[in-house]
This record gives C-alpha cells, sequence and structure tokens, in this order.
C-alpha cells in the first residue's frame, strides 16, 4: 500500500457523517486528501475529475445509488480502484451483494475509531473486508455456524499469552512494531518474536493476515 499522498472519495448524503468520518480516513496514511461528495452523481463527478483515485467509499443509501447500480458503475468504469460500502447496517445479503458486485470492503457506519482505520487499511493493502458476523456468508450461504466459528475463534485467541494479545491488540490498532515496543514498554525485537509466535498460532504468514484473521476471530481495537 502506498501510504502517503493518497486521494479517497468519501460520499455520504449527510454532511455529519462525512466530517465525522474524515478524520480517520485521514489515520490511513500521511498527508492523504479526502474529496467529498454528497450524492452519487457528485462522486461520480469527483471521481472521473480526480482519477486515478486510491479508494472510493460508497454511501449505499444515498441519491442515486438505486441500489447497488451506483456500486456496478464505478467498478466498470474504475475496476482498479478499492471501492468500500458504507452502510447504515450490515444486512447479509447487502454484504454478499456488495462483493459479489465488486466492492472490496462492506462498513457499517457504526465502525468508528481504530477498528474503522484498520478496516480501510485492509482494503488498500489488497484484502477483502467484511464485518466478521459476515466472514463465512460473504459470497454466499454456508454450512459452518456461526457459533462454532465463535467458538474456535475463542479456542485460538485462548492459546495466546497474555502479553502476545496485548501485541495482537496493538496490531489491530494499526500501530508499527517500534510504536508497539514503546507502548507496552518492551524492546522492539521482543515484539518480534511475539509476533513471530502469533503468527505461528494463527496460521498466517504476514501483519496483514494477522490483523485480518484476528478480526474474524472477534480481536476488537482497544
Amino acid at each position: 500500500m502506498r501510504a502517503e499522498n493518497l486521494r479517497i472519495l468519501l460520499a455520504d448524503d449527510h454532511h455529519m457523517v462525512r466530517e465525522a468520518l474524515t478524520p480517520y480516513v485521514q489515520r490511513v496514511g500521511a498527508g492523504v486528501n479526502v474529496l467529498h461528495a454528497g450524492s452519487f452523481a457528485q462522486a461520480h463527478e469527483q471521481a472521473r475529475r480526480n482519477a486515478p483515485l486510491d479508494m472510493i467509499i460508497l454511501d449505499l443509501k444515498m441519491p442515486g445509488m438505486d441500489g447497488l447500480m451506483g456500486l456496478r458503475q464505478m467498478r466498470a468504469e474504475f475496476p482498479n480502484t478499492p471501492i468500500v460500502i458504507l452502510s447504515g447496517s450490515d444486512d447479509p445479503e447487502d454484504v454478499a451483494e456488495s462483493i459479489r458486485l465488486g466492492a472490496n470492503g462492506f462498513i457499517p457506519k457504526t465502525m468508528v475509531g481504530a477498528a474503522l482505520v484498520t478496516a480501510l487499511k485492509l482494503v488498500l493493502d489488497g484484502e477483502r473486508f467484511v464485518p466478521a458476523e459476515n466472514r463465512f456468508g460473504e459470497l454466499g450461504p454456508s454450512s459452518r455456524p456461526r457459533h462454532e466459528s465463535a467458538s474456535r475463534g475463542h479456542d485460538v485467541i485462548g492459546q495466546l499469552t497474555p502479553r502476545q494479545r496485548a501485541v495482537l491488540a496493538e496490531l489491530v490498532e494499526g500501530y508499527s512494531n517500534k510504536e508497539i515496543a514503546k507502548r507496552l514498554a518492551i524492546e522492539e525485537i521482543t515484539v518480534k518474536v511475539h509476533l513471530q509466535r502469533v503468527y505461528k498460532r494463527l496460521a498466517v504468514a504476514n501483519r496483514t493476515q494477522a490483523v485480518r484473521r484476528a478480526m474474524e476471530l472477534g480481536v476488537k481495537p482497544r
């Protein structure tokens, strides 16, 4: 992910929502320029005028979206731009259809703070993000019951040491190894050792995968 001088379009018909979300969107990188739009027509115009953008965030219910036709149109015109759907709910059908039509992420408006920042960073890193409760059904019905996934997640996290869980929580917050070391008052090399063990326990290969897996298992930013 290019973490500097990003240009991100935030489209929502409520001015207060845009103002509330902008500081979090700006935290995904250094010098982020957030462009605003209050309707799909405005978003479409902004996207064309400022292409290529690093990310497009579209409110599902804003004027002009026409269900998910707006997403379909944006995806067709900007095939290489990450697109995130923003919604007042996390209805499984909306999530599944958004992903099917090419959205890289689906974020409920109830998600704020570090969790929102982390979700956007995951999308910028090439990952797909959907609410944790929708993960097993994001591409269609799943035979895996939710209580089973929650139980397994609890077991995996429970196998981590308290310090490993603390390091993982800081990772989900989006902090670097150096920042984690400072926040937990430990050496940076110790952070690296803890993360290696966390990666092994979560069966992942890198930070991005670890954050995604942790959020799937219910680890919340502190």
